[in-house]
């Protein structure tokens, strides 16, 4: 049996060769769902100048942003997790969703993307965000080659049976797994973890000449 865990960022792109190839209603329910950045930046300060028993926060764009600059910086750092509510660190999880992480992020360096994340926070804190700052973490999910991106979300024309069948597997020797395979905790590592579990029965029972495998389990 083969059991494939890839993201569906890599499916997507068509970077591994089956042979036979995959059925049709397989290959369509991989095309048809989406698969998207989200990008993250990890900033670390001296102190909490935030809410420090806030879990998150938001910070809107300008009202001075102009239109043709919008759909470029939509979803640019717009949520900010707490790490020290977390992790008990002075630290924010920057997040970067929409046109901004899928196209503008790779036009930026490192320290570019960082400074729109520290920009985004001084629109809102002023000059403690360069007095407390002290490093930083980027992701860069889009640009890695074994990833293609974060998440999986249903398409324009998809719909939460492509979740179901992307968990199919195709006869009793090849199996799928991972967070877009599982319709009711996608985009989560428990729903990819679930996938693991619920794969891992149904190998055990193909193997064994039990249960029909495309039996759903979890």
């Amino acid at each position: 049996a083969v059991l494939v865990t890839v993201p569906l960022g890599v499916l997507k792109a068509k970077t591994i060769k089956f042979s036979p190839s995959l059925p049709e209603w397989k290959r369509a329910a991989i095309e048809r769902l989406g698969f998207g950045p989200i990008e993250k930046v990890v900033l670390l300060f001296s102190s909490t100048f935030w809410d420090a028993d806030a879990d998150f926060f938001g910070i809107t764009m300008p009202d001075s942003t102009p239109e043709e600059d919008y759909v470029s910086q939509r979803g640019e750092f717009f949520l900010f997790w707490n790490m020290h509510r977390s992790h008990g660190l002075p630290a924010l999880l920057c997040i970067s969703s929409g046109m901004f992480a899928d196209k503008t992020w790779r036009q930026h360096s490192y320290k570019g993307v960082v400074n729109k994340a520290m920009a985004a926070l001084k629109r809102t804190f002023g000059s403690q965000v360069n007095a407390c700052f002290k490093r930083s973490v980027v992701s860069d999910w889009g640009k890695n080659p074994y990833a293609r991106g974060s998440y999986s979300f249903v398409g324009l024309e998809g719909s939460g049976r492509d979740y179901d069948e992307l968990a199919e597997p195709v006869g009793t020797r090849v199996f799928f797994a991972g967070e877009h395979t599982n319709g009711q905790h996608p985009a989560t590592a428990t729903g990819a973890f679930l996938s693991g579990l619920r794969e891992a029965q149904r190998i055990d029972e193909a193997a064994r000449g039990g249960v029909d495998p495309s039996c759903s389990c979890y």
